[in-house]
């Protein structure tokens, strides 16, 4: 009896031994699939303060050596960014940083992760929009006097820019001017940065001195409520003759 049960025993370890080899084949057999290319990391929508520092994330998988590029506003060959730029450098983790955004770099970004063979994939885009703080555009240092006739008309001009457009505001001696008797006017002045800015006249019927005032504000993302202003001081005069 006892001989019977070693025979069974050897019978069961030698048909052992095909089963295990047919569930676990040797690593680096024919196998084994290639890891798909694929994104893990893509970039996201910001918004940023002008002047600050932010980054870009781009990470991604899949077999062979890979490497992540980054495109503005496109995705055709001139689209794509140079590894460094005057404010922004792509690392080689995938990251794309700027050390200072300016308002020229807002608009739509992609990265393409691409691997030694030829495989290749687009994130989907990501918005950036930078915020200014409110600026009145050359601005003089101190108030600014003019001499004019009792009963002439005369223009005041402001123009701010800022992003969001800032609201401007004019006040004669303290007391704010209604916005009726104002004409305001979006345009684009700087192609540098592409920024809008916003013209405000003022029509003034001479009939005394007086002190204008011109406020330029606007609430950008950091939250803190942005202001410029500039000083008129008009001085009326009568007319010789």
């Amino acid at each position: 009896m006892g001989l019977i049960i070693l025979t069974t025993c050897v019978c069961l370890l030698t048909l052992g031994v095909p089963v295990w080899t047919i569930v676990a084949p040797p690593s680096g057999s024919a196998t084994d699939s290639p890891t798909k290319l694929q994104l893990t990391r893509t970039p996201k929508s910001q918004t940023v303060m002008v002047d600050k520092r932010f980054e870009f994330f781009c990470k991604a998988e899949g077999d062979g050596r890979i490497k992540v590029r980054w495109f503005f506003n496109g995705t055709k060959k001139e689209d794509e960014l140079p590894k460094k730029g005057r404010n922004y450098k792509r690392l080689s983790n995938g990251t794309l940083r700027f050390y200072q955004v300016k308002v020229v770099d807002r608009g739509l970004y992609r990265c393409r992760a691409e691997n030694e063979f030829k495989d290749f994939v687009f994130s989907e885009p990501a918005l950036l929009t930078v915020h200014a703080p409110a600026e009145i555009m050359r601005r003089p240092e101190t108030t600014m006097e003019r001499v004019w006739d009792v009963g002439s008309t005369r223009h005041l001009v402001c123009q701010a820019a800022g992003i969001p457009l800032p609201r401007i505001e004019w006040r004669r001696d303290g007391q704010l001017i209604p916005s009726r008797v104002v004409n305001q006017s979006a345009e684009r002045s700087d192609r540098d940065t592409s920024q809008v800015t916003l013209k405000s006249v003022l029509t003034v019927l001479v009939t005394r001195s007086a002190n204008y005032s011109c406020t330029a504000s606007n609430l950008p993302i950091s939250g803190v409520q942005s202001t410029d202003m500039v000083r008129v001081k008009v001085t009326a005069v009568q007319a010789a003759g």
